[in-house]
């Protein structure tokens, strides 16, 4: 999940004082662990990169300059309860930075719980990165957002940074990330090299799902970076055969593993298809293979074609609320002089067929959105089809095409919206029976066709799953997706929608109430009167002396009429004694959300001799979005205390403060 840069750390109620009480006697200390400092091969351009189920498993991917692939590498992932587990990882590619060689490793963790956080670490040889974390989906179909890059491509330090950054200002909640391909230009060492520090902090926390798009080709002919970058869902075409073409379709299936797959995510199904065509040569040189030379229209209808075969049965099998198709080269291309016409008429029936809810792409450097006009229906602005967006994330710009070229019109489909010279980013809410979409402005050209600032909605629709089984496509959205920017504000209402009435009654026995106060609208923290926690008796476990309890019971009232949600944080004191002091980072908690609130639970703080940093600094209790904000949600934690057993005896006393800030 996505915090949003630009927090008001405001406290909104005094701290809760827990006095922690507790003897400590001496008994004879463990040995300790050999400290990690070594930073030869040390990880690096860490990524998660999601399974076919994440709900119970995740991959990470690290690359280690300076190591070679005999170097032991693992990956150690912690739950909640503080137990670590250790996974070897394998080799994923082999290449050379300078005169330094460059091996990629990766890693999956399975048997996950659903909807858990979790830290994890990487190693090559001695040296590990920093501790991370990562909640794993939900099983079922709970609501979240997701976030759509097109592109980046060119200038990625100066022009592509500000809008990663301003992407995660407007969807601090995302979840995950779609980029639909031409992630760098040419595909060499130091673009990659900016790409993974431009997205550093987010790839490591969320899952990043790509599409191979025809730059990551540009210098490097069998598209080696890619492998080296991402490790994805090995679930992509595979069906070979038996007859004449099958060495051909085993050499086309062999380069698309890792380029197109398909992962389920609480009720979405997202698939991905490498629209790049790569010629026979191609393939064969990246597999040291030698076959007879067929023609390349040939050629072309198999490696089209078995994308096309396998997403019809990816479609088909599918049980999904909503499925979502991504490539790089538009169905529907919206730039002047583009046209993917062996895409379209490979994808677009089984797109048809199955009546897929969204396909995204890129690759044009313009925007543009709509739908085939087969799907109008008898309401006014209403379609029931497939919607295709095609969108720009980067700073590179064409020209959108004229009428007469416009392979919209000239193959039955309608543009809603267009725009030239705007650079868009898109964040899409997800519920089970509805899919709102908003783009939003990121930066312009030197003439963009969209008039509005910076941070306005540039496009935004809904999909509705109606009950009786059918399919709606409407204008607009009913809130901004975007919670993250300083805009309260809801879309416009559409024309012709049904009219709603309602009369609000007075707030208060004596009139109208001031603004400010709860009854008006306002976020509210409550905590019991004198709250204490006594740690209760220590558990002798060797080298430390564990203690364990739980904080009362807290509850976060919101009654505002349009926010975009809260955050609940913690931090403790030192303790203290007339023995001396003990530190908070001793102190840690597992916090959890109680009764039927969709608020999410908080980070999980591992004291200091669990591998964590305690309490030290705030840490997060709970946190709701637009969608679980509004009402009462009552929050605990459970709290862990673990002390090195030669600590001096004494009563111990410090305090955790509490406080609660809205989400800008």
């Amino acid at each position: 999940m996505r915090i949003s840069h630009s927090r008001r750390w405001r406290n909104l109620a005094a701290g809760v004082t827990l006095g922690a009480v507790f003897a400590c006697g001496a008994v004879p200390a463990m040995a300790a662990p050999i400290a990690v400092d070594s930073v030869e091969a040390a990880p690096e351009r860490v990524i998660l990169n999601p399974t076919e189920d994440p709900s119970t498993s995740q991959t990470v991917t690290w690359r280690s300059v300076g190591a070679t692939p005999d170097v032991a590498a693992t990956a150690e992932i912690r739950g909640a309860d503080g137990h670590i587990t250790t996974v070897e990882a394998e080799v994923r590619a082999e290449r050379q930075v300078g005169e330094e060689p460059a091996t990629t490793f990766a890693a999956t963790f399975d048997g996950l719980s659903p909807d858990s956080e979790y830290s994890y670490r990487v190693l090559t040889g001695d040296s590990a990165s920093e501790w991370y974390s990562f909640t794993t989906a939900s099983s079922s179909d709970d609501p979240f957002t997701f976030t759509w890059y097109a592109d980046g491509q060119n200038d990625l330090t100066e022009k592509w940074t500000p809008v990663v950054e301003q992407t995660s200002q407007a969807f601090p909640n995302s979840e995950l990330t779609l980029q639909t391909g031409d992630l760098i230009n040419y595909s060499v060492e130091n673009e990659w090299e900016e790409w993974f520090t431009i997205t550093d902090g987010e790839r490591q926390t969320e899952n990043w799902l790509p599409a191979v798009g025809n730059h990551e080709y540009f210098s490097d002919a069998t598209g080696a970076y890619w492998n080296a970058s991402f490790t994805l869902p090995e679930n992509g075409p595979s069906e070979v055969g038996s007859s004449a073409d099958a060495p051909y379709r085993e050499l086309i299936a062999n380069h698309l593993e890792n380029r197109a797959y398909y992962t389920d995510y609480q009720g979405v199904r997202y698939i991905t298809l490498n629209s790049e065509f790569r010629n026979q040569g191609h393939l064969e040189t990246e597999q040291d293979v030698d076959l007879p030379n067929i023609s390349s229209s040939e050629w072309r209808d198999l490696y089209i074609g078995m994308q096309a075969e396998w997403l019809d049965g990816v479609l088909e099998e599918s049980d999904a609320n909503w499925n979502i198709v991504q490539f790089h080269h538009p169905t529907f291309s919206t730039s002047q002089g583009r046209n993917n016409p062996d895409v379209r008429e490979a994808v677009l029936p089984i797109i048809k067929e199955h009546n897929v809810d969204l396909v995204l792409s890129g690759h044009d450097h313009t925007y543009a959105r709509g739908f085939l006009d087969e799907d109008v229906t008898g309401n006014d602005g209403v379609t029931d089809g497939p919607v295709f967006a095609v969108s720009n994330s980067g700073p590179k710009y064409y020209g959108l095409a004229n009428d007469a070229s416009n392979v919209w019109l000239n193959n039955g489909a309608t543009q809603v919206t267009k725009y030239q010279q705007t650079t868009l980013t898109s964040g899409i809410r997800v519920t089970p029976d509805k899919l709102e979409y908003e783009a939003i402005a990121m930066q312009f050209g030197s003439n963009p066709s969209f008039d509005g600032e910076i941070g306005d909605t540039a496009d935004a629709f809904t999909i509705t799953k109606n009950d009786n089984g059918t399919k709606s496509v409407t204008e607009g959205i009913e809130r901004r997706v975007a919670t993250g920017l300083d805009d309260d504000s809801a879309a416009e209402p559409v024309d012709g929608d049904i009219e709603v009435n309602a009369a609000i009654p007075e707030r208060g026995a004596d009139g109208p109430v001031a603004p400010g106060s709860p009854t008006a609208g306002a976020l509210t923290l409550s905590i019991p009167q004198n709250a204490s926690v006594n740690m209760g008796e220590a558990t002798n476990a060797g080298d430390r002396w564990t203690y364990s309890s739980a904080m009362p019971t807290i509850r976060v009232t919101d009654t505002r009429n349009a926010a975009a949600g809260w955050e609940l944080s913690g931090s403790a004191s030192d303790l203290a004694s007339e023995a001396g002091d003990l530190s908070a980072s001793y102190l840690g908690w597992v916090p959890r959300v109680l009764g039927g609130s969709t608020a999410a639970n908080g980070e999980v703080a591992l004291g200091e001799m669990r591998g964590g940093s305690g309490l030290i600094e705030p840490a997060l209790l709970a946190s709701a979005d637009d969608h679980a904000r509004f009402g009462s949600t009552d929050v605990v934690a459970d709290l862990a205390l673990d002390v090195p057993a030669d600590t001096d005896a004494g009563e111990y006393a410090g305090a955790i403060n509490v406080s609660l800030f809205p989400v800008d």
